[in-house]
This record gives C-alpha cells, structure tokens and sequence, in this order.
C-alpha cells in the first residue's frame, strides 16, 4: 500500500476522468461535492489476487462519482476507483477512502482469486520440458488447439529469496518451426497425448465426375452397369452418353472448395463442376458438400447441397428436354 501526495497523482486523475471532466450544471445537484483539501489518493497494489479481478469487485461495490470543488467552480470528479499499472488508485475523501482500503485488503488474501497468478510457486526443477515440431499441422493451427492450456507457471527466483519469473506453458518458435512446452509432467503428457491424436495427415479422397445424356439411340458399352441400373429407374430412359468426365483427388478439409473444369468434345465453354466441403465422416466413409453447383456451356445449371458416400453413385442432377445427368463417385485415397 502506497499513499502518495495529492499533486503527483492529480494529473493522472484528470487524464484518466477524459471527455467526462467538464464543468458542472445544475443537473449535477445530486452528487455530494468536496473540495480538494477533502480528497486524498492511494495507491493500492494486491500481493495475492488479480488486480483486475480486485479492481471490478471493488468498483462494483464501492465505486461512485462526486464533484470537486476548485477555484469556486465546481467540476465532475473521474469515478473513485481506477487502475493504474497493475494497482487500484483511490481517489476519495479520508473516510471513504479507509472504507475501500479495508474492503480491498480483505479480499487480498491468498486463494481468494481463481487467476493463474494464484498459482503455487515452482522450482525450475519441478518442470517438464517437450518441444514439438508439426508434422501435417500449421503453427497457428497447433496454438489454438493447445488453448486450453496455455498460461504462465510461477517459478521462483533461483538467485533471491524471495519473487518469481512467470514463465509461458505454450510458446512457439516460428523460425525453428518449434512448439515449446513448459509446465509440471503431467501437463506436459496432456499436451504431447493432445498433439499426437491431432497432428495426423488430413484424409484424401477422390471425386470423380461424370456427365451423362440420355437418349433414345444406342448408348456408351463402357458405362457402368450399377449406374445405368440406377438412371432407368429414374427415368424414361436406359441408354446413355458420356459427354465429359473428370476427377480430382483432394485433401478432406471442411470449408475449401474444389473446382472441376471438364472440357467438352463439342468444344466451347467446359462443364465445370464447383464444391465447398463441409464435413467428412471417416467411420461411414461420407463427405458432404455444403454447396455443389454445375456449369454447362456458360449457364448455371443447378446448385444444391449433397453427401458422398464412398463406393457409390451419386446421381445430383438433371437437366434438359434431353436430360444431361451429373453423377458423383467418392473413393478415399490412402495419404
């Protein structure tokens, strides 16, 4: 606890109070107002709990606004309680101003906060060390996975008798491509167990893309039985042309998009075939698109939302006096 001149600290004060320091109305008239011989300023630093955790507890239940009396104006005073640094600056008459000390000290008693800064004192020996550098996964991505653990350990002064260093649980080395941990073992086995099961190669796949047109002529030998099955049972037709095809292979990653460019024999603008992915199931082996939407010659034929499963046909849609058939196939790629 600090008690320092009301000079030094006035500055701050009406720094502090900003576009809210003006000159006062008659509206002013239910605020109590003191003259600045009334007013005195303490510094408060807390030993135990978070200053910004003291800080909204004791404004929330102490803070108010009164008017200062100065030179025979009378001028709006900043609210009582501020931060500064890492103190609670009180700015109030002697009375009230004892009231808050005495509330502030009472809260400030070890195990009073839930904040990290609570947390118990460490030999540098008493820490575990892992540094990981990632295999499939970003930098960034590696950090917000490991949110969860991140903070500071207290660990006490090797060369003093008393005070510590706060030393970061989650750090990163962008140049060494290096993730690096520092915390108790059992912390550190949480996060390297973490880190195994989450930086694994992202699953690929293989779309293919067929368009098809119905007709009423003799159709392609070299189509697939199972799919010429399925397309009579959908329509009045059983003979059917392969205009274009194509096929992409891709990583599963939930939001990217694919797009297909497939020439045409007739020439022109190409078919093209464009996919944003929302969600792979590797148990059911289902991809689904959160857009699908198909292209011929220059006109926009349809968009939907569709899911994939792997090893089957998926039939999107159809278009045309002479039907022209898009057909899905999924299959996974080993990585």
């Amino acid at each position: 606890m600090k008690t320092i001149p009301l000079i030094v600290v006035l500055n701050v004060l009406l720094f502090l109070a900003g576009p809210l320091l003006a000159q006062s109305t008659d509206a002013d008239a239910g605020y109590p107002t003191y003259s600045l011989d009334e007013l005195e300023v303490e510094l408060y630093t807390p030993e135990f709990v978070n200053v910004n955790e003291l800080f909204g507890t004791i404004r929330a239940t102490y803070g108010r606004s009164f008017l200062v009396s100065e030179n025979g104006s009378i001028q709006d005073a900043p609210r009582n309680v501020q931060m500064l640094g890492d103190s609670l600056l009180i700015y109030d008459t002697a009375d009230y101003r004892t009231r808050v000390l005495a509330a502030a000290e009472k809260l400030d008693v070890p195990g009073a906060s839930n904040s990290q800064h609570n947390a118990p004192l460490l030999r540098e020996s008493d820490l575990g060390l892992f540094e990981y550098s990632p295999r499939f996964m970003s930098i960034d991505a590696i950090q917000e996975a490991l949110q969860p653990f991140t903070g500071y350990v207290r660990v006490a002064k090797a060369d003093t008798t008393s005070g510590w260093d706060e030393i970061p649980r989650i750090s990163v080395s962008y140049a060494s491509r290096l993730v690096i941990v520092r915390d108790v073992p059992s912390r550190v086995m949480q996060v390297k167990g973490l880190l195994e099961r989450i930086d694994v190669p992202e699953p690929h796949v293989a779309i293919s893309c067929m368009v098809l047109r119905a007709t009423r002529a003799s159709g392609d030998e070299g189509l697939p039985a199972e799919l010429v099955k399925n397309l009579s049972a959908l329509v009045p037709y059983d003979q059917f042309n392969l205009v274009t095809m194509g096929l992409i292979t891709t990583a599963v990653a939930s939001g990217s998009s694919i797009e297909l460019k497939m020439p045409l024999a007739s020439g022109g603008s190409d078919a093209q075939a464009f996919m944003v992915q929302e969600a792979y199931d590797p148990a059911t082996r289902a991809l689904t698109l959160n857009r699908f939407s198909f292209t011929l010659h220059g006109a926009a034929e349809f968009t939907t939302r569709a899911t994939i499963t792997a090893g089957e046909y998926l039939v999107i849609g159809a278009s045309g006096p002479q039907p022209v058939f898009v057909v899905l196939r999924l299959e996974t790629v080993s990585s």
